[in-house]
């Protein structure tokens, strides 16, 4: 029995990995879509209406959905580095499973100054700092924050 995977499972295989990538790139996608108006609405009203907690609402909902939106950028990464490993055969044909993916280091990173090597992971920091999740909902936290000191100040609570 030969155990060598042919052409066109190989092809199959990455076509599985290229769809579960497009699926968490729009996930996250949905999310900031939904997002938006739904900040849009608690800030405006918090600003109409005077009331923090309603700012502060919309910064907690912010959060939750950033760091949904975070999990799947970080699925995401461990897909793509799932499909590298299959290209250079270094998985099994068909295999789905990215936790190995998010355990070990997945590529390595030169250092161009002293040309030493390190491994580079598929940590949450780098996902969180990444312009996709902390410009984007970053942003959107420090409007909401201002908003939230506003009101505050025209209420006289601080």
């Amino acid at each position: 029995m030969n155990d060598k995977p042919n052409a066109e499972d190989r092809r199959a295989h990455l076509g599985f990995i290229e769809d579960a990538i497009t699926r968490m790139a729009n996930e996250s996608t949905t999310l900031k879509a939904w997002l938006v108006p739904v900040v849009t609405a608690a800030y405006g009203y918090a600003i109409i209406s005077s009331s923090w907690v309603i700012a502060l609402v919309g910064i907690i909902a912010t959060v939750v959905v950033g760091w949904q939106a975070a999990h799947y950028l970080r699925q995401e990464r461990a897909y793509r580095a799932l499909y590298a490993a299959a290209v250079t055969a270094r998985t099994t044909t068909f295999d789905m499973d990215i936790s190995p993916m998010l355990q070990r280091p997945t590529s390595i990173q030169a250092n161009p100054t002293d040309g030493t090597q390190t491994p580079k992971r598929l940590s949450w920091g780098p996902v969180v700092r990444s312009w996709s999740i902390g410009g984007f909902f970053g942003v959107i936290i420090v409007g909401g924050i201002v908003i939230m000191i506003g009101v505050m100040l025209a209420q006289k609570c601080l």
